[in-house]
């Protein structure tokens, strides 16, 4: 205990300097005079062809943080693996079971098959057993007969605050990155119509622009359409139309009435997420910074300043207490990493009696699935049912036969 609090200390005092010092004496490019240096796990990871130059005594505290996280981090450590091709990282993973399972990030895999590097070094095969396309994971099983990993060690999630230290670690003995909780748990899929609107004198909205590819594209909404109701509820101005579709989910479906010239037709549009990536890219591209491919529409993440390559993605969130409050699944931009929380994830899988593991499905599918079961069970009762009269009608019919049978003979 003594221990573990001796570490705390150290590190957010750490933290404290590294803010208060270090960090205001980073320069980029020619503006830096003093010895310069590559930076370390830390930062390194903007991407190989940008240089980024920096005073020495920031590597120094660069590498005094790293090296008070290798206690933290080693239990975590124990429970983190590699997904490589030949020589290339693929994707980080965590093993979340003793007999092989891990979770990693799905979009990163290519094939059902992948080699999965150890803590220690060793590669095994594994194979995919199962994905969740809402939250871009794979759950992988390796492929060996002596299975006794050790599986991650999961803290609660919900009691992470804002500006709480956290680090990502991968199979080596210092973490791959270090920072802070920068946005607390919160849901990504939020609707989006894909329109830019303006007020209507009249009432109603009209549409100045439809997005290409959006929901309103693809449903048949044109410029110049002036929306005047959302699923009978009148809309007088554009705060009505954002506040009943902002409440909606993707996926869900609209009746948007609208006029037309002098028609007033009504559409049905089916609801998407905003996309963001095109914004991002082009934002981040100047800098040279590698993004992941997919880092959006997640049912809810929380948000760290960690610096990760897409690569680095699937890997654990460790807290102070070296406990995994989380799972990195995307680098979203310059300053943010988007990680799944500890509590969705223990949530999110489904055990049955012989230790196979799934990814849970929804309780309403499941109660459907039930329910449909139990009515085809009812039917095939009572075709058996049918068949039993049947059959024994069959053998009355056999027995009256028998009898006539036996009568006649002398």
């Amino acid at each position: 205990m003594n221990r573990t609090r001796s570490t705390k200390w150290i590190l957010w005092v750490l933290a404290a300097v590294w803010s208060s010092v270090i960090l205001p004496s980073l320069t980029f490019g020619e503006e830096a005079k003093s010895p310069t240096s590559k930076l370390g796990p830390l930062w390194q990871r903007i991407g190989n062809d940008v240089q980024v130059q920096v005073r020495e005594h920031f590597v120094k505290h660069n590498a005094s943080m790293l090296s008070a996280y290798r206690p933290v981090i080693e239990q975590a450590r124990q429970s983190t693996v590699r997904i490589v091709q030949d020589d290339s990282q693929l994707a980080l993973g965590v093993i979340i079971s003793r007999d092989g399972y891990i979770l990693t990030k799905a979009s990163e895999l290519a094939g059902q098959e992948v080699t999965v590097e150890l803590p220690d070094g060793e590669r095994v095969q594994g194979k995919i057993r199962d994905k969740s396309d809402s939250w871009d994971l794979a759950l992988v099983r390796i492929e060996t007969e002596h299975a006794n990993f050790t599986p991650a060690v999961w803290a609660d999630s919900e009691s992470m605050s804002t500006g709480s230290l956290v680090a990502s670690t991968g199979t080596s003995p210092l973490p791959i990155s270090i920072g802070t909780l920068s946005v607390a748990t919160r849901p990504l899929t939020k609707a989006f119509l894909g329109i830019i609107m303006d007020p209507e004198p009249n009432g109603g909205v009209r549409i100045r622009q439809v997005q290409e590819g959006s929901a309103a594209s693809k449903a048949g909404i044109q410029v110049d359409d002036v929306v005047v109701a959302i699923d009978q509820d009148d809309v007088t101005e554009i705060i009505d139309l954002a506040s009943k579709i902002g409440g909606r989910r993707p996926g869900e479906s609209v009746t948007v009435k609208l006029k037309r010239g002098a028609d007033v037709i009504e559409i049905t549009v089916v609801l998407g997420e905003r996309n963001i990536s095109s914004q991002t890219d082009e934002a981040t591209g100047v800098l040279g910074i590698s993004l992941s491919k997919n880092r959006s529409g997640y049912p809810s993440v929380m948000q760290t300043d960690m610096f990760l390559r897409p690569e680095d993605c699937g890997g654990p969130v460790v807290d102070l207490d070296g406990k995994i409050v989380g799972l990195n699944i995307a680098r979203v931009d310059r300053i943010a990493t988007y990680a799944i929380p500890g509590n969705e994830l223990q949530t999110m899988l489904d055990v049955d009696e012989n230790n196979q593991i799934t990814f849970a499905r929804p309780i309403d599918v499941l109660q459907d699935e039930y329910e449909k079961a139990q009515m085809d069970l009812r039917e095939k009762m009572k075709a058996m049912e049918a068949s039993m009269d049947q059959l024994k009608s069959h053998e009355r019919a056999l027995e009256r036969a028998r009898a006539r049978e036996s009568n006649r003979r002398p």
